[in-house]
């Protein structure tokens, strides 16, 4: 997996644009590429708005993601808000997870 984002990750680095753009290429039909990229990005817990992430430790975030607990969190809430714009819903879910938020502190 690390071979396939060193192919489109320039410099040894993942941006959200490298990302978008390599989901480009795959030409999907039913959703575009920015949202597959927004998705891809919140359930793995990065936020890529400005930064960069290695790309070894994006390529060892795929292929162990964060706990799924914290991940059906935001699923549920991005099937629930069909309709509403994607980047909404990805901002509601990093203020929740926020170790400052009420929610994403450990009790």
């Amino acid at each position: 997996m690390e071979s396939e984002v060193r192919q489109f990750a320039p410099h040894e680095r993942v941006s959200r644009c490298t990302l978008q753009s390599y989901l480009e290429g795959i030409n999907f039909e039913q959703v575009a590429a920015s949202m597959v990229a927004q998705v891809i990005l919140a359930l793995l817990g990065l936020d890529l708005g400005e930064a960069s992430c290695e790309a070894p430790r994006f390529a060892a975030l795929l292929a162990r993601p964060p706990a799924l607990t914290q991940q059906l969190d935001f699923a549920t809430a991005l099937w629930g808000s069909a309709g509403e714009p994607a980047a909404a819903v990805v901002q509601q879910h990093r203020r929740q997870s926020s170790p400052n938020s009420p929610r994403g502190k450990a009790s």
